[in-house]
């Protein structure tokens, strides 16, 4: 099973809960997190949050040969030492409407955002076996009425592909 549930304190703080509890034949898995949302406006906000994961949601899997053969991608899922792993993930994101702060007159936003999972967090779409941080910065707004920017750069580190070796991933995209 699984809730989600967000209250309100007010206009300007929230507090946020999910758990995800499943009973399975081979392990159980169990999600927890909380997260903290400080509001000064419509658009403009920041946003904490923090998950646990306790055992891995999924096995994943990937093959070189076009599907004749696989590897499994979170070996734990495989054997029982799977019921202990657990993780943590970490999360901070910034938002700002400028044109609702009254800072232009067109419509504008400025984020940025930051991330953390470490090697043994395990969620369906997420579970890579290494400590993972994304970072970002992004902008868009409306330079008239009929042209509209985007902007955006995304950092990503992945550590521990190889011992002692770590892999970053920089992206900038404009549109």
């Amino acid at each position: 099973f699984g809730l989600r549930g967000k209250k309100w304190l007010g206009d300007h703080v929230a507090l946020g809960a999910t758990l995800v509890d499943e009973s399975r034949d081979t392990q159980d898995y169990r999600l927890g997190g909380a997260d903290l949302t400080l509001q000064a406006g419509r658009g403009s906000f920041i946003k904490f949050e923090y998950a646990q994961t306790e055992a891995t949601q999924s096995a994943r899997y990937y093959s070189t040969d076009g599907g004749l053969s696989f590897t499994t991608l979170n070996p734990l899922a495989a054997t029982s030492s799977a019921d202990d792993r657990s993780g943590e993930a970490f999360g901070v994101e910034a938002r700002m409407n400028l044109r609702e702060r009254g800072l232009t007159r067109r419509d504008a936003t400025v984020a940025a955002w930051w991330n953390r999972t470490d090697e043994q967090f395990a969620v369906a779409r997420r579970d890579e076996g290494f400590d993972v941080d994304r970072m970002g910065l992004e902008a868009s707004g409306a330079l008239s009425e009929r042209i509209k920017l985007a902007l955006r750069a995304t950092t990503i580190e992945r550590g521990g592909i190889r011992p002692g070796v770590a892999a970053t991933v920089d992206q900038v995209s404009m549109q």
